[in-house]
Protein backbone atom coordinates (compact mmCIF):
# COMPACT_ATOMS: atom_id res chain seq x y z
CA UNK A 1 0.00 0.00 0.00
CA UNK A 2 1.52 3.13 -1.02
CA UNK A 3 0.99 6.03 1.85
CA UNK A 4 0.53 9.64 0.25
CA UNK A 5 0.06 12.91 2.11
CA UNK A 6 -1.63 16.21 0.99
CA UNK A 7 1.14 19.19 0.45
CA UNK A 8 -0.55 21.75 -1.13
CA UNK A 9 -4.86 21.54 -0.47
CA UNK A 10 -7.12 18.83 -1.18
CA UNK A 11 -6.24 18.53 -4.90
CA UNK A 12 -2.63 17.35 -4.86
CA UNK A 13 -0.97 14.39 -2.69
CA UNK A 14 2.58 13.45 -2.75
CA UNK A 15 3.34 9.61 -2.15
CA UNK A 16 5.92 8.51 0.86
CA UNK A 17 8.73 6.80 -1.05
CA UNK A 18 10.30 4.65 1.38
CA UNK A 19 13.04 2.62 -0.20
CA UNK A 20 15.85 3.71 -2.02
CA UNK A 21 15.39 2.22 -5.75
CA UNK A 22 11.75 4.21 -5.85
CA UNK A 23 12.45 7.27 -4.18
CA UNK A 24 15.73 7.80 -7.33
CA UNK A 25 13.23 6.43 -9.72
CA UNK A 26 11.12 9.55 -8.11
CA UNK A 27 13.96 12.06 -8.74
CA UNK A 28 14.34 11.24 -12.17
CA UNK A 29 10.62 11.26 -13.03
CA UNK A 30 10.11 14.99 -12.44
CA UNK A 31 12.49 17.17 -14.48
CA UNK A 32 12.52 20.16 -12.50
CA UNK A 33 13.36 18.03 -9.09
CA UNK A 34 15.82 16.14 -10.57
CA UNK A 35 17.41 19.71 -11.68
CA UNK A 36 16.63 21.42 -8.02
CA UNK A 37 17.40 18.47 -6.04
CA UNK A 38 21.36 18.40 -8.03
CA UNK A 39 21.08 22.61 -7.38
CA UNK A 40 21.59 22.03 -3.90
CA UNK A 41 24.37 22.98 -2.63
CA UNK A 42 25.87 23.06 1.07
CA UNK A 43 23.76 26.22 1.58
CA UNK A 44 21.22 27.09 -1.12
CA UNK A 45 18.62 29.91 -1.70
CA UNK A 46 15.61 29.25 -4.06
CA UNK A 47 16.67 32.47 -5.77
CA UNK A 48 20.26 30.99 -6.46
CA UNK A 49 18.27 27.21 -7.27
CA UNK A 50 15.86 29.20 -10.29
CA UNK A 51 19.11 31.14 -11.48
CA UNK A 52 21.09 27.94 -11.58
CA UNK A 53 18.38 25.75 -13.87
CA UNK A 54 17.57 29.20 -16.26
CA UNK A 55 19.58 30.26 -19.09
CA UNK A 56 17.33 33.12 -20.30
CA UNK A 57 14.38 34.60 -18.60
CA UNK A 58 12.78 33.72 -15.22
CA UNK A 59 9.15 33.77 -14.79
CA UNK A 60 7.37 33.91 -10.90
CA UNK A 61 5.74 31.00 -11.71
CA UNK A 62 9.08 29.36 -12.05
CA UNK A 63 9.79 30.75 -8.86
CA UNK A 64 6.61 28.97 -7.21
CA UNK A 65 7.28 24.80 -9.15
CA UNK A 66 10.87 25.41 -7.45
CA UNK A 67 9.30 25.98 -4.14
CA UNK A 68 7.07 23.19 -4.54
CA UNK A 69 9.99 20.82 -5.78
CA UNK A 70 11.73 21.97 -2.63
CA UNK A 71 9.03 21.07 -0.13
CA UNK A 72 8.47 17.67 -1.92
CA UNK A 73 12.23 17.04 -1.45
CA UNK A 74 11.43 17.79 2.26
CA UNK A 75 8.96 16.18 2.86
CA UNK A 76 10.86 13.32 1.73
CA UNK A 77 13.94 14.23 4.20
CA UNK A 78 16.31 14.33 1.43
CA UNK A 79 16.97 18.39 2.02
CA UNK A 80 16.41 20.63 5.23
CA UNK A 81 15.32 24.19 6.01
CA UNK A 82 18.12 25.86 7.87
CA UNK A 83 16.20 28.97 8.09
CA UNK A 84 12.58 27.72 8.72
CA UNK A 85 11.83 30.89 10.59
CA UNK A 86 12.24 33.34 7.59
CA UNK A 87 9.57 34.23 5.25
CA UNK A 88 12.06 34.74 2.58
CA UNK A 89 15.71 33.82 1.68
CA UNK A 90 15.30 30.80 3.73
CA UNK A 91 18.44 28.46 2.83
CA UNK A 92 18.48 24.80 1.91
CA UNK A 93 21.27 21.80 2.52
CA UNK A 94 21.16 18.38 1.94
CA UNK A 95 20.47 15.74 4.38
CA UNK A 96 22.69 12.62 4.99
CA UNK A 97 19.88 10.78 3.19
CA UNK A 98 20.33 13.12 0.71
CA UNK A 99 24.00 13.53 -0.09
CA UNK A 100 24.11 9.43 -0.39
CA UNK A 101 21.33 9.40 -2.79
CA UNK A 102 22.88 12.77 -4.53
CA UNK A 103 26.27 10.67 -4.90
CA UNK A 104 24.28 7.59 -6.38
CA UNK A 105 22.20 9.67 -8.81
CA UNK A 106 25.34 11.61 -10.57
CA UNK A 107 27.11 7.89 -10.50
CA UNK A 108 24.69 6.65 -12.75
Amino acid sequence: MVQKRKLYGSSRTVSIVKDEINLVAWIERGKLRKNVFLSIGERTMPSKIVDHITQGRKSASLYAQVSRALKELQFQSLITCLTPKEKTGRLYALTKKGEELLRKISAS
